[in-house]
């Protein structure tokens, strides 16, 4: 069974499936739970480039990624990640290249003028993106640091 959240100020539904029940056409992210999040853009904004990744709020820092990236919290480490994951997808980079740049720190994002919106909900983080600005909500500095 899919669980939906329609974002206020955002045109799109959030949508929570188990692999082979996709309903909809949608950019995803794969859980480590094997269920699957999907972004589903209104027609109205369809056209432009979306990118999504969540991650299970609750589960903890990878101990190399909190040696590598000096973040031990939890909601701060997640949020930052599928932040910085959502960046790599718009630019098409590689996780470990932009890791070994930038770390998670959120001026790279902003300095490449990307809009996105980090949401906690029903026990995941997630954060979709685009570059289109001006989400509402815009989280391209994530809760947490500077």
């Amino acid at each position: 069974m899919s669980t939906d959240l329609r974002l206020t100020g955002l045109a799109g539904v959030l949508r929570v499936d188990v692999p082979g029940r996709y309903r909809t056409a949608g950019t995803r992210s794969y859980l480590s739970d094997g269920r699957v999040v999907t972004w589903c853009p209104d027609p109205a904004v369809a056209h432009r480039c979306w990118a999504v990744d969540a991650e299970i709020a609750a589960q903890a820092v990878p101990a190399a990624l909190a040696r590598r990236t000096g973040l031990r919290d939890p909601d701060l480490f997640w949020r930052r990640w599928t932040a910085a994951e959502v960046a790599c997808k718009l630019l098409d980079r590689p996780m470990i290249c932009w890791l070994s740049r930038h770390g998670l720190s959120p001026e790279p994002i902003r300095a490449a003028g990307l809009a996105l919106r980090t949401e906690v909900w029903n026990g995941l983080v997630v954060t979709i993106g685009s570059f289109a600005p001006g989400l509402p909500g815009e989280v391209s500095r994530p809760r947490g640091g500077a």
